[in-house]
């Protein structure tokens, strides 16, 4: 009986243990996250193509509707997350500011009836909107994971990709700084 016991306490303290455990991480992503002002802590590096990689067809071909692209061979493409709270945070101050690069374009994945709010305000930027399916298609070609993230597209290449936690970053991206 006293073996019994033992073993239903040890399988206890191993279920409280792992608990603690769970809790002390989840609070450490909280912290890090708090430092980091809120954004996610996805890595670029690891996100989306290498610097320098050549741009999947499927997105040139998603870009090529929009006449700025046509016109220069440049794009800065900026994916949000319709339910994404830090995305919503940065559209707002893009379209605060009015000064987005022209060849700035925004894709907007998520369910119609979530991403409409979204489209609508990045549309008062003046800027094209490419959303569902269109813009998963490019979201998966560009093997992206997280949001809000931007990439800089020269000539067919990736020049510069961040994750965004403003409208600055976002400005650093397009003007490839």
């Amino acid at each position: 009986m006293l073996a019994l016991a033992i073993i239903a306490l040890s399988g206890w303290c191993v279920a409280l243990t792992v608990l603690c455990l769970s809790l002390v991480r989840q609070m450490a992503v909280i912290r890090l996250a708090a430092m980091n002002g809120g954004a996610p802590t996805f890595d670029p590096a690891l996100d989306g193509p290498a610097v320098g990689s050549k741009v999947p067809n499927a997105v040139l071909r998603q870009l090529s509707t929009t006449a700025e692209f046509q016109r220069t061979g440049l794009a800065t493409v900026v994916f949000m997350s319709a339910s994404c709270g830090p995305c919503r945070d940065v559209a707002e101050q893009v379209v605060r500011r009015k000064s987005t690069s022209p060849d700035t374009v925004f894709l907007v994945a998520g369910r119609p009836r979530v991403a409409e709010d979204l489209i609508n305000l990045l549309r008062s930027a003046d800027r094209p909107v490419i959303s569902d399916p269109d813009a998963h298609e490019i979201v998966q070609a560009m093997d992206i994971h997280g949001s809000p993230f931007a990439f800089r597209i020269e000539h067919e290449r990736i020049e510069a990709k961040a994750f965004l936690k403003s409208a600055d970053d976002l400005e650093t991206v397009a003007t490839n700084r």
